[in-house]
């Protein structure tokens, strides 16, 4: 059963509308593929509004296709969890396997800006 442990949140100003359980950048926009992140975040808002981003621990993240227990993740271009492939900045570990697509998992969140080696 997917749960989040947050152990750090920080505010963000949205520049974007943003939906829940996203990778978000601290521009406060929804992550673009294979970048980096500040963290995940925990509800909806539109631009202009502060949302609240699990930086450090667990978190749920929405991820866009398959993923093994254990593989480093990334994001896709739409801010879900994907596998990453080399040269994505890994944004975590997935704790628990995706099925498919827009399955819910728990990811421990690293600090981003390690590119996942070849």
């Amino acid at each position: 059963m997917s749960q989040s442990r947050p152990l750090l949140t920080l505010p963000v100003l949205a520049t974007a509308t943003i939906t829940l359980k996203l990778f978000v950048t601290v521009a406060g926009a929804i992550c673009g593929a294979g970048a980096k992140a500040l963290g995940v975040s925990l509800f909806n808002t539109d631009t202009g509004n502060q949302i609240s981003v699990v930086a450090l621990g667990t978190a749920i993240v929405i991820a866009s296709d398959a993923i093994t227990a254990d593989a480093d993740v990334a994001s896709d271009a739409v801010g879900k969890a994907i596998t990453a492939a080399t040269g994505d900045i890994v944004l975590g570990r997935a704790l628990e396997a995706a099925a498919a697509t827009d399955d819910e998992i728990e990811v421990l969140l690293t600090p981003s800006g390690i590119k996942k080696p070849a």
